[in-house]
């Protein structure tokens, strides 16, 4: 996957629960060090602000809007930068073969540049992701 793919995945795992869900994905960076940095999308705006862009700290929540207009999601879209995660190149390629991860399109690069700049400013960014993200803009 290329970084700025959003793919919808049939059984995402959630964090606080044994559960698993349907969730759209972005991933945010090339794979090249064995695993994609993945932030998930919402189209419920019930904790978020509806003006577009960064929503970085001191925001409870920090995400980035894109709403319906910018002609990406068929949605408005919040992309959800509280919380990253992580997914093996395996469990990508297994996810794609077994139908469970399906790649959807390739966010414009000038929507991904800016929501990866806005995720170098949120507090829930895991340190070890930071360089990852920084190289990622260096190639967009």
């Amino acid at each position: 996957m290329r970084p700025g793919t959003v793919f919808f995945h049939t059984r995402f795992p959630f964090r606080d629960t044994p559960e698993h869900g349907k969730k759209l994905c972005i991933v945010l960076n090339d794979g090249s060090i064995g695993h994609y940095v993945v932030v998930k999308t919402t189209s419920k705006q019930h904790r978020f602000s509806a003006t577009y862009g960064c929503q970085p700290p001191p925001a409870r929540f920090p995400a980035f809007y894109l709403p319906l207009h910018t002609n990406t999601f068929r949605k408005d879209t919040w992309v959800q930068l509280d919380d990253f995660f992580h997914f093996n190149n395996g469990e990508i390629i297994v996810g794609g073969l077994n139908g469970y991860i399906i790649q959807q399109f390739l966010l414009p690069k000038r929507f991904l540049r800016e929501i990866i700049e806005c995720a170098l400013l949120s507090e829930d960014l895991p340190f070890s992701d930071e360089d990852v993200l920084k190289k990622a803009l260096l190639v967009i």
